[in-house]
């Protein structure tokens, strides 16, 4: 659910700071639909060891709380090490729609 909210959102439904969401929704301006996707990897590449020793509760946790400890500077970098392709985005939607038309039948 609050994954959704994120990408619903945009990650306005989130305790990011605001300096944050407005280098976010900047960043999403200037190059559309696949800063959605590498905000929300960087995201998870940032706690990425505290995810990793964490059970399902401290997850679910450090997903609604977690926005609100970013540091932006290096919250952006990781964002930005992350390379996400158009044509990456268009493989994925073709495999789900696939996978989904699979278990249609």
């Amino acid at each position: 659910y609050q994954a959704s909210q994120w990408f619903i959102t945009i990650f306005l439904a989130t305790d990011m700071k605001f300096g944050t969401i407005v280098r976010v929704w900047d960043i999403y301006l200037n190059e559309g639909l696949k800063t959605v996707f590498r905000m929300g990897v960087g995201f998870l590449k940032y706690f990425e060891k505290s995810l990793l020793q964490s059970d399902f509760e401290q997850m679910l946790g450090l997903f609604r709380t977690g926005a609100a400890t970013l540091d932006p500077e290096q919250y952006i970098k990781i964002c930005f090490a992350t390379r996400i392709t158009h044509a990456q985005l268009a493989a994925f939607e073709k495999d789900f729609n696939r996978q989904q038309q699979k278990m249609k039948h």
